[in-house]
């Protein structure tokens, strides 16, 4: 699916709609880009009582956006003066995108609008960038950088990814990229004091400052808060799981409970987990261990 990128332009609606360039996009995703969008997001987050406040690819379908501007076209500053959430130069700008955002959804009828954090700034940056860099993986370069600083084995994340593999043989691309960024992350709150361990993991993943969805942050996030503790639930995690799908939950919490066993029998050590193995027979899984991996055993 091709996507549309989108800046506030214009106060006419004869002008919005004069232009061509917005023809021919039905059934897009457009991205919302600026401060004034961004406070729109956080409106309806506020109004919804939507648990990740995070802007950044935040998404409404697009009978949902119809109706929200809508209702905020028709607003008044003093009915919305009273939410603190929003500056009040934001405040007084909102009734009027919701307007121009009202006519650009009647004119390109898009699948959903995407709320984009970054803006010109981050996209001249990236412009720069050298190409090797462009095409890196922005939600696992992030991954390891967090690592690098934060974790107590560093490096060990490929290694814990790749011995979990054989558990998920049917995960798609994606999958296996949240996973693959879960491992990388499963050890980052190793310094904290053991009683904070899940909610620590949990914020740190979830709220990280990388370019991911909402559903990835959920993931990842619920992942390595199992990783500590598969019992204790802190309350920000019962918020959030409800983003969630039932079986994407199930996937989440499988991962952080190997990532556990996986990090309890290396102790990362580097080329420790090759002594080991996962398999999966019908319903159980099978942990199997090469004879020289016995002394390591005993020490457990």
């Amino acid at each position: 699916m091709r996507k549309l990128l989108l800046r506030p332009i214009g106060r006419s609606e004869g002008k919005i709609g004069s232009l061509d360039w917005l023809t021919g996009h039905e059934g897009q995703d457009i991205f919302l880009v600026g401060g004034t969008w961004r406070s729109l997001a956080r409106l309806h987050m506020f109004q919804n009582k939507y648990p990740l406040q995070v802007v950044h690819k935040y998404s409404l379908g697009y009978e949902e956006a119809v109706n929200f501007t809508e209702l905020l076209s028709a607003q008044s500053y003093a009915s919305l003066a009273a939410i603190s959430q929003i500056s009040t130069g934001r405040l007084k700008l909102l009734p009027l995108s919701a307007q121009i955002l009202s006519i650009i959804l009647d004119e390109i009828r898009p699948s959903r609008i995407v709320f984009v954090a970054g803006g010109l700034r981050e996209g001249l940056a990236f412009n720069r960038l050298p190409i090797e860099e462009q095409n890196r993986d922005p939600l696992i370069t992030v991954c390891m950088d967090i690592a690098d600083r934060a974790a107590r084995f560093p490096g060990h994340g490929k290694e814990l990814a790749d011995w979990l593999a054989p558990l998920f043989p049917r995960e798609t691309e994606e999958e296996a990229r949240l996973r693959y960024a879960t491992c990388l992350l499963c050890d980052i709150a190793w310094s904290v004091h053991p009683g904070y361990r899940p909610e620590y993991a949990l914020m740190e993943s979830a709220l990280m400052q990388a370019p991911m969805d909402h559903f990835g942050r959920v993931f990842i996030g619920l992942a390595t808060m199992t990783r500590y503790s598969r019992k204790r639930v802190p309350k920000f995690a019962e918020q959030i799981q409800s983003l969630m799908d039932k079986d994407s939950l199930g996937r989440a919490r499988a991962i952080g409970l190997a990532a556990r066993v996986g990090e309890t029998l290396s102790g990362g050590v580097p080329g420790a987990l090759d002594g080991f193995s996962l398999d999966i027979n019908q319903k159980k899984i099978i942990l199997s261990s090469q004879k020289k991996m016995r002394p390591w055993l005993a020490m457990w």
